[in-house]
């Protein structure tokens, strides 16, 4: 694991209901004055228009260049792959990118050998867990890099989250510039809009503003 991040511990559901009671507002007047509305379908606060809010360029990796994101501003490469995943609704069959035209999809990717990771898609369990029906329309998918499947359990934790394993053929990992730790969001059409090169699931504002940035992607039309 990287000596740039600290010993993790498993996100705290009291913290994910906190944070949910931050981004969802009792009435549409008090998301107008602050500057937001509040999405009637999913009941989270988002900015007006459907605009993203602003998010701050996160450098790259120190060994990567600039352009470490190999993908363009247009639809995302799309591929299919087997869910490993035991705990999976999906396990053993072969998922898609993106579960259903006009979803969000956030995708993470993950080395399941990597402790870091694990603690990251244990927290992402628990987030998707928490948001319940809010993100019926967001597609969360693991990649998982270059994995022993002996790995996967440790990487599962039990959720119901695909985890895609990553093969020579599809080389999901070279199509996307992909590293451990990246987080992908696209939007309703495919497109790449925001790419975190690493997320701290345990700070309250990196997550906040993750949960912000879908909701703003699930506020926008679908194509």
């Amino acid at each position: 694991m990287s000596p740039r991040f600290p010993m993790r511990r498993s996100l705290s559901m009291g913290a994910l209901s906190t944070m949910m009671a931050a981004v969802t507002l009792s009435s549409p007047a008090m998301a107008a004055d602050a500057g937001r509305v509040l999405d009637a379908r999913t009941g989270l606060e988002v900015p007006q228009a459907g605009i993203l809010p602003s998010v701050p360029e996160a450098p790259p990796p120190p060994d990567d260049p600039a352009d470490a994101c190999a993908i363009t501003p247009a639809p995302a490469p799309d591929f299919t792959l087997e869910d490993v995943n035991p705990s999976s609704s999906t396990y053993g069959t072969q998922v898609p990118r993106t579960a259903a035209a006009g979803h969000v999809t956030l995708l993470y990717i993950a080395l399941p050998s990597c402790a870091h990771c694990q603690a990251d898609v244990d927290d992402l369990g628990e987030l998707v867990d928490i948001m319940g029906t809010a993100w019926d329309e967001v597609s969360v998918r693991v990649l998982a890099l270059n994995a022993a499947h002996d790995s996967i359990p440790d990487l599962a934790e039990g959720h119901d989250l695909p985890i895609l394993l990553d093969t020579d053929e599809a080389n999901v990992e070279d199509q996307y510039g992909a590293e451990r730790w990246f987080i992908y969001l696209l939007d309703r059409a495919g497109q790449p809009r925001i790419i975190h090169y690493a997320l701290d699931f345990d700070d309250f504002d990196e997550l906040s503003r993750l949960v912000d940035e879908v909701a703003a992607l699930l506020a926008e039309p679908a194509p």
